[in-house]
């Protein structure tokens, strides 16, 4: 590590304005143009830019900055925009299922429902049967069993992370097979 990193994480430590100051002029406009790359818009950018020199600043104690400051500022900032972007996914998607469920014409006792519901459990079993077998299994146990991520793992012998990994995967197949209709088939699964 420089030496100048090490002496501006000390008084970052220590509490100094000037080591605080000294961090936001040298690190902050590239911290906001990373950002940007990710979330594509820049007052967010420098939001989520903010967060991570404010955690730094709440942490300034606790961190432990192995390498230089500047790639620990732009792993934490990688960190945060990939977070964000995950969260503001799954309110997304959910947001989408729910107006998908309040919009559907029929329901499974109208004839066309039932009808439906055979054709999307033929194409949705046909998309899961080209996915790779790992991939398909940690799907249909998590969605059609319902099993969480922690039970998969267990019963599967993996990580959690291997898990949601496959999750992922098999969303982003589905995706690909689906597209704009990914909603309804989520909803399916969810009512099997």
């Amino acid at each position: 590590m420089k030496e100048e990193d090490r002496l501006l994480i000390q008084g970052l430590a220590l509490g100094q304005e000037g080591a605080w100051r000294v961090l936001y002029e040298r690190h902050y406009p590239f911290m906001c143009y990373l950002a940007a790359q990710y979330v594509h818009d820049d007052f967010l950018a420098t939001a989520l830019a903010s967060d991570v020199i404010s955690h730094l600043w709440e942490k300034r104690t606790s961190i432990h900055i192995d390498n230089s400051l500047r790639s620990y500022l732009i792993q934490s900032t990688r960190n945060r925009c990939l977070d964000y972007l995950h969260s503001s996914y799954q309110q997304r998607e959910q947001s989408d299922l729910n107006s998908i469920g309040n919009s559907l014409p029929f329901n499974e006792e109208h004839p066309l429902g039932i009808l439906l519901e055979k054709e999307l459990e033929k194409q949705l079993f046909d998309a899961m049967e080209k996915m790779p077998e790992q991939t398909k299994t940690v799907f249909k146990k998590s969605r059609i069993e319902g099993l969480t991520y922690e039970q998969i793992a267990q019963q599967m012998g993996i990580s959690p992370n291997t898990v949601k990994y496959h999750i992922r995967q098999a969303l982003a197949y589905l995706r690909k097979e689906f597209g704009e209709y990914l909603g309804l088939i989520l909803l399916f699964i969810s009512s099997m």
